[in-house]
């Protein structure tokens, strides 16, 4: 299912192992049974499903910036 990202979806606190999918972009949100999150991708590179993390923390002033790294990433698997 996708989300729309947004202030209290990403400051949620959940002990889950989930995978969301951002609504606007590739990006996923992971997080852990321990309360770690990261925002990642999944793609495809030369046939086989590959995932990327992103560097920085997940919150909501990283976002925009996500979401364009993981249209980007997508974009150079692609090619």
């Amino acid at each position: 299912m996708r989300k729309t990202f947004n202030k209290s979806l990403l400051e949620r606190r959940t002990f889950d192992r989930e995978e969301t999918r951002d609504a606007e972009s590739p990006l996923l949100l992971r997080t852990t049974e321990t309360g770690e999150r990261s925002f990642s991708v999944r793609t495809r590179l030369h046939g086989k499903q590959i995932r990327l993390t992103y560097p920085k923390t997940v919150c909501t002033e990283n976002l925009s910036d996500a979401r364009a790294w993981a249209r980007s990433m997508v974009d150079t698997c692609a090619r």
